[in-house]
């Protein structure tokens, strides 16, 4: 522990978003920060609810729905400071007096999201709101007229007024030229983006539901089955206030399956699991090797020269890449996250860049890192085996000189013991200190944060792990998703432009450097594959050469050894120096990393050509940014498979 637990109550105000990230001497750690989507009915269904008398039961139905969604609410909040108490150490402890940081998503309409939204500010929670039109498009769904004595269009205002965060959607209502199925459609469309966005946005879902199936697209039953389908846990409140308060989630199971139907989850009642539901969301893995590699991340520091460079020289050496000055002095982690702003641009303001700050700052620590040790893990596993064959090289010549050179004998014998010490400590330091293992996940954590950028313009989240995320990249990358917390803007047709570029620019970004990446890696393994085999036939011609009697041998080494010696040290030395060859081929995987990267050039490519074609439709425009996501996180985990199987081992 680190102190006493201040009141979350202090996020509310607009300016909570765009608090920096802390340490930067390393990398951040994440608020403990969770949010909380309502979906439900609007007022007009509890209009249409009449007692036995005929009267309606407006008035008691909302008074008891208000007091559970305020007893919900508080429930989570209890369980969420406990639950940070007994992750403490993983957070951030900069900002005490915003720990836990909890987050109200709601689309405000009149009804029950206006009812939690009220209940969630007097808790201290933030408020974020996506709406389903412009601002003052919106307005229209409020009445001006009091009702019960609150005035709907008053309470939205200032509901709007105190959120941290609005996000007003392109949505669009029907024309004069519409028919009315055309007009419900597009309205439905709107609404069913917000939810949705609601739903993206959501660790847990907290629905006003009376069990009745929608009465048009993007309703409330269609929102709680695909909550259920994504594996949110969720609250469920009856609308007809005659059941108590449940608490449904397939992570309730014993086992979790993938349940897709909402009657198929399991339930509990809310104060009796509130607190499992919630400390699995936010707990980290529990793999011992996994809690190693959280401690270990956050411990990382900048480093200011990398004195590996035996990679870049073999690059440079087989004309794959010139070496540069970057792979000597490595940029700053500070330096990489304003690319990661850059390539925000012009959703994000530069000189605002506080306002993607969480994001950023983990991403340029994570691609900062990935980099060092990729060239600290690759120049190892290059030294290992060029130095493993020269003490080959080194003991077949002390062997083979002849008496009157015996005195160069202690020193071949000299230099075979260093280059044997060299690689044994050289493979005990990459196990010691994880080169391998920190190369990967940093790189992974750079990607999904990568992914992230224009899912955020949008309004969504990347996918995650339901429930305990099985990795620790995969628990960092969720909890500065939600410590990053919903964007605000106005997606409007000149916006919807600009997170289009945004998109287009990551993927092309990403389909050039996969094109140079395939190009580079296999001519590495042409160039490799090509050394090794030189060697091999140079030892053919050596052996031939022994059976004519050693003439190329003596012309050529004669000076140095005798024809038949220097025969049987080209015969132990070639063959040792084209193994060599091979095994940096086969530990660098070169042509698998070109045949994977050329794979998701292509894949993007597409996406690339299928959005520039696209009408501007925001839905579709979603779903290319999903399906980008895909394709990239694919290759990253396809490639992290691949490289897993390849750590650092003595050449034998």
């Amino acid at each position: 522990m680190n102190g006493p637990l201040a009141d979350p109550a202090a996020p509310t105000g607009k300016s909570a978003t765009s608090q920096r990230a802390n340490r930067s001497d390393h990398p951040p750690k994440p608020r403990f920060a969770l949010a909380i989507g309502i979906v439900g009915h609007r007022l007009k269904h509890w209009d249409d609810a009449k007692g036995p008398d005929g009267q309606p039961l407006r008035t008691g139905h909302l008074q008891k729905i208000a007091g559970d969604v305020h007893h919900a609410l508080k429930a989570i909040k209890s369980a969420a400071i406990q639950a940070y108490h007994d992750h403490e150490s993983l957070f951030d402890d900069t900002a005490r007096q915003l720990a836990p940081e909890l987050t109200l998503v709601s689309a405000l309409a009149d009804g029950a999201d206006t009812i939690a939204a009220k209940a969630a500010l007097g808790l201290g929670y933030a408020l974020d709101a996506p709406l389903p039109f412009a601002e003052a498009e919106y307005e229209n769904d409020f009445s001006s007229d009091a009702v019960d004595g609150h005035t709907p269009l008053r309470d939205f205002r200032a509901l709007v007024e105190k959120a941290r965060s609005v996000l007003q959607l392109p949505g669009r209502r029907r024309t004069t030229v519409d028919t009315k199925e055309q007009g419900d459609l597009k309205e439905n469309r709107a609404y069913e983006a917000v939810g949705l966005t609601v739903l993206s946005q959501a660790d847990i879902l907290l629905a006003v539901w009376d069990g009745k199936q929608s009465r048009g697209r993007g309703g409330t039953a269609e929102m709680v089955a695909e909550a259920a389908r994504a594996g949110i846990p969720i609250v469920l409140i009856d609308a007809n206030a005659a059941k108590p308060i449940e608490l449904r989630w397939r992570g309730l199971m014993p086992t979790p399956a993938p349940i897709v139907a909402f009657d198929d989850l399991p339930s509990a009642t809310l104060d009796a699991s509130i607190y499992r539901v919630l400390d699995e969301l936010v707990r980290p893995p529990s793999a011992p090797e996994e809690h190693k590699s959280l401690a270990l991340w956050f411990d990382e520091i900048a480093r200011c020269v990398n004195y590996r460079i035996s990679y870049p020289l073999l690059t440079t050496f087989l004309f794959a890449r010139g070496i540069r000055v970057s792979d000597i002095v490595p940029r700053r982690a500070s330096e990489l996250a304003e690319d990661y702003v850059r390539d925000s641009a012009p959703v994000v303001d530069p000189n605002r860049s506080q306002d993607i700050a969480w994001l950023s700052e983990a991403y340029g620590w994570a691609d900062a890192i990935g980099i060092y040790f990729a060239q600290i893990f690759r120049s190892a596993f290059v030294m290992n085996f060029l130095f493993a064959a020269l003490a080959v090289v080194a003991a077949s010549a002390s062997v083979l000189i002849t008496r009157e050179d015996s005195r160069w004998r202690p020193a071949l014998v000299i230099i075979e013991i260093v280059l044997i010490i060299f690689v044994v400590v050289n493979t005990i330091l990459a196990y010691r200190w994880r080169w391998h293992h920190r190369w990967v996940e940093a790189r992974e954590v750079a990607e999904r944060l990568r992914v992230a950028l224009p899912l955020w313009t949008l309004g969504l989240r990347p996918a995650f792990f339901p429930g305990e995320e099985p990795t620790s990249t995969g628990w960092y990358a969720r909890a500065l998703v939600r410590t990053q917390g919903m964007r605000a803007g106005n997606l409007n047709a000149d916006d919807l432009a600009a997170e289009r570029s945004v998109l287009l620019r990551l993927l092309t970004g990403q389909c050039n450097y996969n094109h140079t990446n395939a190009a580079r890696m296999h001519w590495m393994e042409l160039a490799l594959e090509y050394v090794g085999f030189c060697l091999l036939v140079a030892t053919i011609v050596v052996a031939f050469d022994h059976l004519s009697g050693e003439p190329l041998v003596h012309f050529l080494l004669g000076r140095i050894l005798p024809a038949r010696e220097a025969t049987i040290w080209l015969s132990a030395a070639l063959p040792a120096l084209a193994t060599a060859s091979y095994g940096i081929r086969i530990i660098g995987d070169f042509d698998g990393i070109s045949q994977r990267a050329e794979r998701t050039r292509r894949q993007l490519d597409q996406l690339i050509a299928a959005i520039q074609q696209d009408p501007p439709d925001f839905p579709l425009m979603r779903a290319r940014a999903r399906s980008a996501a895909d394709a990239m996180l694919g290759d990253v985990a396809s490639w992290r498979l691949s490289a897993e199987s390849r750590g650092l081992a003595v050449p034998g």
